[in-house]
C-alpha cells in the first residue's frame, strides 16, 4: 500500500542514484547516514527485492532497480506538479548558502546581494568567498559562483557573462616613463602578472592583424586580482586586469586602460553553478534568475 512512509522512501532512494552514493544523498538530504540506509531497507523489504548493488566506490541498480526508480521519478515528478497547481505562490525566504570567487565576491557581488534582498527580503545569503574549484555536492554550498576559461561538462551551470582582461597602470606611474604604444614596448616597463593571463611567461594580445606576443619578465606574480590592482594604484607597474575590476578604477580616474586597440589573448567566463539533481532549490533559481536579468552580458559564448 502507497503512504507517506513509501514516498519519503522513493525519494530518499531517487536522491541515492542521482547523487551517487548513500554519503552525499544524505548530506543533500540533510540526514544521517544511517537514516539513509535505513530508508532504502526498508523500501527494499517492503518491495521484496535488492534495488542497488554496492562496491567501494559506486552503486549500481538492479534490473528492478532501474524499474523502481524510473517509476518513483514519474510518480514524484506527479506529486510535485499536484502541489504546484494548488499551492498559492510565495514569497523565497530562507537561506542562500554562496561561495563566490574573491574578487567579484569582494567588489561586485556587495550590489547584486543588496538589490536582490531589497525584492527578496526574508532570504538569508551566506557568502565565503574562494577561488578554488569546488565540488558543490560535497560542500554545504547551495550555489557557486566561478570566473574560469571552461567548466567540466558535467557541471550542472548558467553562463552569465563574458569575463574580458585590460591591461592598465596608474597615471602616476606612466608619468615621465617611456610611452606604451605598442605591446613590444611593455618590455621596457615592471609588468606585475597573473599565471593564467601569461603564456610560457608572455602575455597575448589579439586585434584584427591576429595575435602578438610578448615575453614579460615579471616583477611580481600573483594569482589574486586584488593584489594586483593594489600594486598598481601604488604605482608599481603595469598589469592585466578582469575588466569588472579594471573599469571602476578606469572611470575613477586611478588607472589608465592601456593598447585599447588590443584585446587579451585569453578570455574567461562568470558562470554560476548549481548541485546536480532534480530538485531545484527556489532560492537558488530566483537568484541565478536575479543576476542573469541584471548583469550586463556581452552575451558571447566560450
Amino acid at each position: 500500500m502507497l503512504n507517506s512512509g513509501t514516498l519519503s522512501q522513493l525519494s530518499i532512494f531517487v536522491r541515492i542514484i542521482e547523487s551517487g552514493s548513500l554519503a552525499k544523498a544524505a548530506r543533500e538530504l540533510g540526514l544521517s547516514p544511517s537514516a539513509v540506509s535505513k530508508s532504502l531497507a526498508k523500501l527494499e523489504q517492503q518491495l521484496g527485492t535488492q534495488l542497488i548493488t554496492r562496491t567501494t566506490r559506486n552503486i549500481f541498480l538492479t534490473e528492478q532497480g532501474e524499474a523502481v526508480f524510473n517509476r518513483a521519478i514519474m510518480l514524484i515528478e506527479e506529486c510535485e506538479d499536484m502541489f504546484a497547481q494548488v499551492q498559492r505562490p510565495s514569497e523565497p525566504e530562507g537561506q542562500l548558502r554562496l561561495s563566490c570567487s574573491v574578487a567579484y565576491g569582494s567588489k561586485i557581488l556587495p550590489d547584486f546581494i543588496s538589490a536582490y534582498q531589497r525584492r527578496f527580503p526574508k532570504v538569508k545569503i551566506h557568502v565565503e568567498l574562494n577561488d578554488n574549484i569546488i565540488n558543490l555536492s560535497e560542500t554545504p554550498f547551495d550555489l557557486a559562483l566561478r570566473i574560469t576559461r571552461q567548466l567540466a561538462e558535467t557541471e550542472n551551470h548558467v553562463l552569465l557573462n563574458k569575463i574580458n582582461w585590460i591591461y592598465c597602470c596608474s597615471p602616476h606611474y606612466l608619468a615621465g616613463k617611456p610611452p606604451i604604444k605598442t605591446p613590444a614596448d611593455l618590455t621596457r616597463h615592471r609588468c606585475i602578472t597573473n599565471p593564467v593571463m601569461a603564456y610560457h611567461d608572455n602575455w597575448v594580445f589579439a586585434d584584427h592583424n591576429g595575435e602578438v606576443m610578448v615575453p614579460v619578465d615579471s616583477c611580481l606574480t600573483s594569482n589574486s586580482s586584488l593584489t594586483l590592482l593594489s600594486m598598481l594604484l601604488n604605482h608599481n607597474g603595469v598589469s592585466c586586469l578582469p575588466d569588472y575590476l579594471a573599469t571602476i578604477y578606469i572611470n575613477k580616474g586611478d588607472l589608465v586602460h592601456l593598447l585599447p586597440e588590443y584585446h587579451a589573448g585569453f578570455s574567461h567566463y562568470l558562470y554560476a553553478i548549481d548541485k546536480k539533481s532534480r530538485y531545484v532549490n527556489p532560492l537558488t533559481r530566483t537568484f541565478i534568475e536575479y543576476l542573469s536579468k541584471h548583469i550586463v552580458t556581452t552575451n558571447e559564448k566560450p
